[in-house]
Parts: C-alpha cells; structure tokens; sequence
C-alpha cells in the first residue's frame, strides 16, 4: 500500500488533499482531528475507565457509543455521567452562536450562509486546547467551524467557510472576530434572509459553574 503525501488544503480549507499513488483523494479535516482527540483522550494502561475520564472524552467531543466500545463498558452506564458534559457543550455552543459582529448575530450569519433556517441549523461544540471550544454549526449537509474563547467571549471562523459566513459589510477579514455582548431576548431565531435587529434591549447570559453541577449529578464517583 503507498503511503498518502499531503499535498495541502482543499480551496475551502475543509479537506485535506493526499496523493495515494497515482489516486488524489480529499479528507474532511474533520474526520482527522476527530481521530487526533479520539487518540489523545485514549485510555492508558495506567488510566483506567472511570466516571471523570468519561466526562472528560465526552466533553472533547466523544460519543458515549464511542467511550463505551473503546473502554469495554455498557453504553447504558457511560450514558449516567455524559448528562452534565453533554448540557456543558451545549452551553457553550449557545454562547458562541449568541454572539455579535458588528450588531449581527453569529446563529443568523451562519443560517444565512447555510441558506437555512435558524431553527434548522444544529449547534454543537467540544472543549480543545488552551480551554478554547470548538463549535460547529451543520444544516443542508453543509457544516461551519467556529471557536469560541469562554474566557476573551470571542468567537472567530476555523476556516475559509467560516470566515465568508461571519463576513458582514464595513467589516474586513482581519476584524471577523464575533463578541458575547449582553444577549437579546429572544429574537434570535428568525429565519434566513430575515432583516436582522440592531440594538433590542438586553440581559447578559450567566454562565454556570458545570464542576458544581457535574458534582450534584455524579456524585462522589466523580471524584
């Protein structure tokens, strides 16, 4: 078998192009950096399954399925802990799709570059280096890549696709980051090609502590 060479990116920045012999084929970067987290949340030998590492492959974006198969336990008992990570990835995709540039909100840019409607679009992100989240955005068979800093509340595109869906007019490409402001209440989710609000009145989103809710939940197996 001819070992792939990496001949670089796909125009949209969403593959990778390889030479397999005489083949040129293209990989979702998707598909690759889920094998990388899947590798690096393995268990090791001295590392035994257990209801915190559970939480922790979860919240890198593993599928109870996945954690299940790979540690040898029942799908049923990984599901008892994945309640409060799968709630913590939720949060922190609503943050980032909540968020502004230049008075546009991030769920309707996307749904518009999607050609979708808000409420079609579905959200979900998973916690990467430097406590930063990846969030994806998928509708139509399509898929937008986001990060999203809890810390600066900034969300930036991952990708060319991104970055043409957060381009909005007087805004250049070394601006397209998208800031958490004081969210709206409740006119996020009009449709695609809708007018979108500038300037409704506000209250600003509060942001649990999930350690204290994945302790309440789990219990002393957590520790």
């Amino acid at each position: 078998m001819s070992t792939p060479t990496v001949i670089g990116l796909s125009p949209d920045g969403a593959r990778v192009v390889l030479r397999v012999g005489e083949l040129t084929v293209e990989v979702p970067l998707e598909d690759i950096r889920r094998a990388e987290r899947q590798a690096a949340r393995a268990p090791q030998p001295d590392e035994p399954l257990s209801p915190k590492v559970i939480q922790q492959r979860i919240r890198a974006g593993e599928s109870a399925e996945a954690v299940a198969q790979g540690g040898g336990w029942a799908v049923e008992v990984v599901r008892r802990y994945e309640g409060p990570v799968l709630a913590e990835r939720e949060h922190h995709a609503r943050l980032a799709r909540l968020s502004e540039l230049d008075g546009w909100v991030v769920e309707q840019l996307v749904a518009g570059h999607l050609r979708q409607p808000a409420e079609a679009v579905e959200w979900d992100s998973w916690l990467v280096e430097g406590g930063r989240w990846e969030v994806q955005a998928r509708a139509g068979g399509q898929a937008v890549r986001l990060t999203w800093d809890p810390v600066g509340r900034r969300v930036q595109g991952l990708d060319e696709t991104a970055q043409r869906a957060l381009r909005v007019a007087n805004v250049s490409d070394d601006l397209l980051t998208a800031v958490l402001r004081p969210l709206s209440s409740g006119r996020t989710g009009q449709e695609a090609g809708a007018d979108l609000p500038r300037g409704p009145r506000r209250m600003r989103a509060e942001v649990p502590n999930w350690d204290d809710i994945t302790q309440q939940v789990t219990g002393r197996e957590q520790d």
